[in-house]
C-alpha cells in the first residue's frame, strides 16, 4: 500500500468516528411508531416568511404564534452564510 492510499485510508476511518452509521433497527416493525396527534395551526406566508398562527381567526386578524421572525433580507444573509459554509465542505 502508497502512503497516499494510507493517507487516504486514514482520513475515512476518522471520518466514520466523527460521524457514525446508525442503520435502522431490524427487529420489531419499523412502521409501528406512535404518531403525535395534529396541531391544528394555520400557516400563512408574509414577505416570503412563514408565520405561524393558532386559529384561522388569528391568521385573519394578522396576529402569530409570538415568536421572533427574521425578515427577509436577515434570512436570506444568513441562508448566504451557511451556502458559503456548505460550500468549503465539512469543518
Amino acid at each position: 500500500m502508497t502512503e497516499c492510499a494510507s493517507i487516504n485510508q486514514t482520513r475515512i476511518l476518522m471520518y466514520f468516528v466523527d460521524f457514525p452509521i446508525h442503520p435502522p433497527r431490524k427487529e420489531g416493525d419499523p412502521f409501528d411508531v406512535v404518531v403525535d396527534p395534529p396541531l391544528n395551526l394555520v400557516m400563512r406566508m408574509v414577505d416570503g416568511v412563514m408565520h405561524v398562527y393558532d386559529s384561522e381567526e388569528m391568521a385573519d386578524n394578522g396576529k402569530p404564534i409570538e415568536w421572533p421572525y427574521p425578515d427577509t433580507q436577515s434570512y436570506l444573509a444568513e441562508y448566504n452564510i451557511m451556502l458559503s459554509l456548505i460550500t468549503d465542505g465539512p469543518l
